[in-house]
């Protein structure tokens, strides 16, 4: 996203200036100082997120189309489209969770809206 050098998974969602505003976006933070797996059950005990991996897996993968859409369509995103997009694609997903879960998710996504 940002012509660094080198794509790595670290890189490309951590790392890198546009995908760190993106989890800034949202209130995530990372320690990158320890391997992944332990990254993500770290930043899911600090953090008071209903449905944590879901709202991870959903900004990963919107960081993932965004990096997509530059590298192969030659169109780049900003962070701002970025939570536009991904407001909608947890908007969506909630479709999915139980009522319960959905109320508690949405309460936490209307920040974003």
């Amino acid at each position: 996203m940002c012509s660094s050098g080198e794509e790595t998974i670290d890189h490309l969602f951590f790392e890198c200036q546009f995908a760190q505003n993106c989890w800034a976006a949202i209130g995530v933070s990372w320690d990158t100082d320890i391997p992944l797996l332990d990254r993500v059950s770290h930043a899911r005990t600090i953090h008071a997120v209903p449905m944590f991996i879901e709202v991870v897996l959903i900004a990963a993968w919107e960081i993932w189309k965004a990096r997509n859409d530059k590298v192969f369509r030659q169109h780049s995103h900003n962070p701002s489209t970025w939570l536009n997009n991904f407001v909608s694609q947890c908007t969506l997903q909630s479709m999915r969770f139980t009522e319960d879960a959905r109320t508690s998710f949405c309460v936490w996504l209307d920040a974003f809206s």
